[in-house]
C-alpha cells in the first residue's frame, strides 16, 4: 500500500482512523488508492444526541453547502435544537428553513419517538451496527440504506470507510 498523501489542513486528521484505513486498503485497491491520494479525514465532530441525528437527517443528499445553511437556519429558529424545542414548531413553520416535507416528517416523527420513549439515543453509543440500525428504523422516514449492503465488505470497518469516500470525494481531484 502506498504512503498516503498529507491530510488537509484545519482540522487535525483522525488519526484514529489509521488502523481500519490500513486494513481496508489491504481489502479494497478502490480504498487504498483514495487513502492514498487523500490521507486520513478530519476529526469530525457532531453533536451528540438529536441535535447531531437531526443534522444527519438534514445533511442525506445535499450538498455540504446547502446542508450547512439548512442547519444554521434550522438552529437559529429552534433553540436550542432538542426534541421538545423542534415539536413545539408547526411543521409549516420550518418550511422556510429550507427543510423539504420529508425531512420535516422524519425530523418531528424522531423528535416524537424520542419523547416518546420509542428511541433512546443514549442507549445507541452501546449497540452493535445490527442493533443501532433496527432501534432508530422505529421511526418514520428512518430506512435501511442501500449503503449498509454495499458495505458489507468492509466491516468492522464500514464507519471508516464511509468517512474515507467522503474525504476523498471532497477532497481536490477526489471525484476522478
Amino acid at each position: 500500500m502506498q504512503t498516503p498523501a498529507p491530510a488537509a489542513a484545519s482540522p487535525r486528521p483522525d488519526t484514529s482512523l489509521g488502523p481500519a484505513l490500513e486494513a481496508l486498503g489491504r481489502r479494497d485497491a478502490d480504498l487504498a488508492r483514495a487513502y492514498a491520494a487523500c490521507g486520513l479525514p478530519r476529526v469530525r465532530r457532531q453533536p451528540q444526541g438529536f441535535a447531531g441525528l437531526a443534522r444527519i437527517v438534514v445533511e442525506q443528499q445535499l450538498s455540504t453547502a446547502s446542508a450547512r445553511a439548512i442547519i444554521g437556519r434550522l438552529e437559529s429558529q429552534v433553540r436550542p435544537l432538542t426534541p421538545q424545542n423542534l415539536l413545539r414548531r408547526k411543521p409549516e413553520a420550518l418550511v422556510p428553513v429550507g427543510l423539504s416535507r420529508q425531512k420535516t416528517r422524519t425530523l418531528l416523527a424522531l423528535a416524537a419517538d424520542i419523547i416518546d420513549g420509542r428511541i433512546d439515543l443514549s442507549a445507541v453509543a452501546a449497540m452493535d451496527d445490527e442493533r443501532v440500525i433496527e432501534h432508530l428504523m422505529q421511526a418514520s422516514g428512518v430506512g435501511r440504506t442501500r449503503m449498509i449492503e454495499i458495505a458489507e465488505g468492509w466491516r468492522p470497518y464500514r464507519s471508516a470507510a464511509a468517512r474515507l469516500l467522503w474525504h476523498f470525494f471532497r477532497h481536490p481531484g477526489g471525484t476522478a
